[in-house]
């Protein structure tokens, strides 16, 4: 037999060496092969309800005239007929958008709970990881190894579903869906902090699982404090960039803004918010009347500089998380 021809049962030496299946990055990809494939099937699937959902919405758009339509502060501006237009997108595929957005934000949560949790901690449980580090693998390159294949995966397709989502909205952003990109539907789902936070919520899977060194606990470690990060993060969102006042009501700013307080100032100069007011105060009946209006906003330019902190603050927490799984992986695994 010549040398060039290939011996049974093993990779062929022709074969480029990036694509020959070797070493510790073909068992990572052995053992997590079913999730990844499943995970490429949701991307598809997503990829053609996107294009068909976008298909039917701007036609939905273009047969209503909504194209028409002004949202600059206050109830929609339309041409005749367009407005009952407008209110039947809106409770159907403004809806559907919302959803979509919604049902995004759980990712981070599956990511951590399905993904990072058994990770690592489905070896530890069973004793197989040992096996492993007896063909000369250090733990550091064991656990790195899965961890890189795992985000790899994950940041990428979830990257892929944020882009999507938002070419999704592109028709019909603000006003006419009513999906407004202040909103928790389409600010955690359209832009990078989706992707930083599926890898923050996979960090704290991982971290879980080492430390735990069991599934199940792991998973049910990792769902409430995913949970809990994500709720933080919201709360601090509208404080990550300073937000800008101006001394009009709310219903005269672009319906691009994303309005975070409105109400009337004092002769003495104290704020007294609208929401303060609905509660029932007795003291708001004269102000609403003679004071001076004052709203506190986001105009549509910060969206970029409050995804940018936001991703970075994700970030950073995602590598701490990383870095003391591999830690931990590499002193006190044995």
């Amino acid at each position: 037999m010549s040398a060039a021809q290939a011996v049974p049962g093993r990779p062929s030496a022709a074969l480029p060496s990036l694509l020959r299946p070797s070493g510790l990055g073909w068992l990572v990809w052995r053992r997590q092969r079913t999730v990844l494939l499943l995970w490429l099937a949701v991307l598809v699937l997503a990829l053609a309800g996107a294009v068909v959902f976008r298909a039917r919405m701007t036609g939905a758009i273009a047969a209503h005239g909504l194209a028409s339509c002004s949202f600059a502060g206050g109830a929609p501006v339309c041409d005749d007929g367009a407005l009952f237009g407008l209110l039947e997108f809106q409770a159907g595929y403004g809806q559907v958008l919302r959803g979509v957005g919604l049902a995004l934000l759980t990712l981070p949560a599956l990511a951590g709970v399905v993904l990072g949790a058994p990770l690592l901690s489905r070896d530890l449980e069973s004793g197989t990881w040992k096996l492993v580090l007896a063909q000369s693998v250090s733990r550091a390159r064991w656990a790195g190894a899965n961890l890189a294949g795992a985000a790899a995966a994950a940041v990428a397709g979830s990257a892929v579903l944020a882009a999507l989502y938002r070419w999704l909205r592109s028709p019909a952003p603000d006003g006419m869906s009513r999906v407004g990109w202040g909103g928790r539907a389409f600010f955690g789902t359209g832009g990078p902090v989706l992707p930083a936070s599926v890898l923050l919520g996979l960090a704290v899977g991982a971290a879980a699982g080492v430390l735990l060194r069991r599934v199940l606990p792991a998973m049910a470690l990792t769902l409430p404090v995913v949970l809990l990060l994500q709720y933080g993060l919201e709360s601090v969102r509208p404080y990550l960039v300073g937000r800008e006042s101006a001394p009009m009501p709310r219903w005269t700013l672009s319906d691009s803004s994303w309005i975070l307080d409105a109400g009337v100032v004092t002769p003495g100069g104290a704020r007294v918010s609208f929401d303060e007011c609905r509660s029932g105060a007795d003291h708001c009946a004269g102000l609403l009347a003679s004071g001076r209006a004052y709203t506190d906003f986001h105009p549509a330019a910060h969206y970029w500089p409050l995804q940018g902190v936001e991703s970075l603050i994700c970030l950073v927490l995602a590598a701490g998380l990383l870095a003391f799984t591999l830690r931990w992986a590499a002193r006190r695994l044995g």
